[in-house]
């Protein structure tokens, strides 16, 4: 379920990227899509997952959100930084950065569901169950 937005996520933060060749939907991706789903999961998955693994189990997954939303925030400041220059997207070394520290954080935190969470729930959860999660975290996100 989440291997193509993370494969998507590589694939855009990985060290090749070119800051100065970041389209501006990159960054609104970022806002608008990451950043809600890492709400959603804190509001529909961690406390199922919770309940399934004991109290404060998802902890160190939330500290990974923290991070990486602040990525994002930094991410798109960079962007309207770089936008001011020269009246297009301006390569700097803080942009690529944190597009770079973006992917490594976003590869350990997908893998770490995909390994742990996912296999869990799939467990744990009926079909119809896993559907009405997925759609609430699609809803909210």
């Amino acid at each position: 379920m989440w291997k193509t937005e993370t494969g998507r996520l590589r694939t855009s933060c990985n060290g090749d990227v070119d800051t100065a060749d970041l389209p501006e939907p990159f960054v609104e991706y970022l806002v608008d899509q990451v950043a809600p789903h890492a709400r959603a999961e804190e509001i529909f998955l961690y406390p199922i997952v919770e309940q399934l693994m004991g109290s404060g189990t998802t902890a160190t997954m939330r500290i990974d959100h923290e991070a990486i939303v602040g990525r994002i925030h930094r991410i798109r400041d960079a962007a309207q930084r770089g936008l001011l220059i020269e009246g297009g997207w301006h390569a700097h070394e803080e942009l690529r950065r944190l597009c770079i520290e973006l992917g490594a954080l976003l590869d350990v935190h997908f893998d770490k569901e995909e390994r742990v969470y996912l296999p869990l729930l799939e467990r744990k959860l009926d079909a119809p169950e896993q559907e009405r999660l997925v759609e609430a975290m699609e809803m909210a996100a």
